[in-house]
């Protein structure tokens, strides 16, 4: 069955992090709730594509129908309590935009680098760095170290630094690429704006190469290279918590980025559908949303709507009886609505 995933916006030569679906803001907040907020790389119209270089970072709105919002610039230097906060404008898998639960912060990592830092991803000594923006728009730092003598004190040293989660932005959760030292979910308390150099320990070292961390009805998830794992139970803090593998993804050469659970089997207690999207390896990788459907004792793969280029940013919401699905592109953000039900293969 063809499915027809509508372009929105498309971005010229800009890249696209990822973005979210505004649900629950305080009556202060600039953002405007039910919109879409994509993390871009590299200034509006720049003509060329950015680089592995330490590039600027902007929050951009967007109606659910394409129009702008407001704008909010990420600190390219460092000012009072607040840390400059860079991205690497090439890195497909890292700039993973998040909302907390309780709809209070939207959280973002990044690197404590100058702009133009050549490789700012794979360079060493350079701390990595959570921003967290409220709802009017303020800008607030957590640094975290790369360069303790300790190893395992340090996060995601000389490699990939990529999403943040949590609850209400009390703590966070982290994900992103190293070894078992370095890598794997991190968590780290937050105690105000700050441009010291925390450490975040360690929770799970199951997978090294984590891409993107999230919350769901108070649990923990994360995205590989290959599927969607569950970490521990709840919302583990302990070092060495074990991180189980819900399914891995149907095609050898998938490239699982953002999902998103929805609640919409009421039988089902919670959440029960998920789509991942998924950016596809190699001339025969499958660039498309999935779904997965949970049936109370394990998630069935009910399959795809193939686009033309990789989705690495997810969103979605329940509307009525269907299911309404955002996805960023390298260039663009698509949309998407599954018009199945809940336990029936994908439909557009």
């Amino acid at each position: 069955m063809k499915h027809s995933l509508r372009t929105l916006i498309n971005a010229s030569c800009a890249i696209i992090g990822s973005f979210l679906l505004l649900s629950s803001l305080t009556s202060n907040a600039q953002f405007t709730s039910g919109r879409l907020v994509v993390a871009r790389y590299g200034a509006t119209g720049q003509v060329s594509a950015p680089t592995s270089a330490g590039t600027p970072t902007f929050l951009d709105e967007f109606t659910t129908a394409g129009a702008p919002g407001i704008t909010v610039v990420l600190p390219t230097t460092t000012v009072g309590s607040t840390n400059r906060m860079l991205s690497s404008g090439s890195a497909t898998s890292e700039g993973q935009l998040n909302l907390s639960s309780d709809g209070t912060v939207l959280l973002l990592g990044g690197y404590d680098a100058a702009a133009g830092t050549a490789t700012i991803n794979s360079t060493a000594g350079i701390n990595r760095v959570i921003a967290r923006i409220d709802n009017s728009g303020t800008v607030s730092t957590t640094v975290l170290t790369t360069t303790d003598v300790t190893v395992t004190n340090n996060s995601y040293t000389t490699s990939n630094f990529r999403s943040v989660a949590s609850v209400d932005g009390s703590r966070y959760w982290t994900g992103g690429n190293g070894n078992a030292s370095t890598g794997g979910v991190r968590t780290i308390l937050y105690s105000g704006s700050s441009v010291t150099p925390s450490i975040a320990s360690q929770v799970s070292s199951t997978t090294t190469n984590v891409r993107v961390v999230k919350i769901f009805n108070g649990q923990i998830y994360y995205s590989t290279a290959s599927g969607i794992f569950k970490v521990g139970s709840g919302l583990p803090v302990i070092s060495g918590t074990t991180s189980t593998a819900l399914f891995t993804m149907q095609t050898g050469n998938s490239s699982p980025h953002s999902f998103v659970f929805l609640d919409r089997d009421p039988s089902v207690p919670g959440p029960d559908v998920m789509y991942v999207a998924d950016d596809g390896t190699g001339a025969s990788g499958l660039r498309a949303i999935f779904k997965y459907y949970f049936n109370g004792i394990s998630w069935i793969s009910l399959g795809s709507a193939v686009h033309t280029v990789g989705i690495s940013g997810l969103t979605g919401v329940v509307n009525g009886s269907t299911a309404e699905l955002y996805g960023s592109t390298s260039g663009s953000i698509v949309k998407l609505t599954d018009n199945s039900s809940f336990s029936t293969p994908i439909t557009g």
